[in-house]
């Protein structure tokens, strides 16, 4: 029986060793498990954070360029309101210097009782026909 003993002792060893055998493996890959999820977890925060600032670098780009476009019109309106606002200075000027010398021509070639008062109107129409 001392043989049998042995064996039985062996059997049981081996099974014993192999049910420890198979818990430690098993320990070791759950935590392997855990450390490349917890890997993959930091990666994908990482990458969704590049990827906010990638989109708020080009919104910022975007808004730049609109800006850049908006003040350019806003520029060619103030230069046009510039160019408008002169011309009707202009305008204005000639209408005065016009009633001056229509003055000066009545009085150096008329004779008058009493005062002559002249005007100038400039007027613009703009008609349109539908058909």
């Amino acid at each position: 029986m001392d043989i049998i003993s042995i064996l039985i002792g062996l059997i049981l060893g081996a099974s014993f060793g192999g049910v420890l055998a198979y818990i430690f493996i098993k320990k070791i890959q759950l935590s392997k498990e855990k450390e490349i999820i917890e890997k993959a977890q930091i990666q994908g925060e990482n990458i969704k954070k590049d990827k906010i600032i990638q989109a708020k670098e080009k919104f910022l780009e975007l808004k730049e360029q609109h800006e850049k476009t908006i003040n350019s019109r806003e520029r060619k309106i103030q230069d046009k309101e510039f160019q408008f606002k002169e011309r009707e200075n202009s305008l204005k000027k000639r209408a005065d210097e016009l009633a001056f010398e229509i003055s000066e021509k009545i009085e150096s070639e008329m004779t008058y009782p009493g005062q002559v008062k002249i005007t100038v109107v400039r007027e613009k129409r703009a008609v349109s026909y539908a058909k």
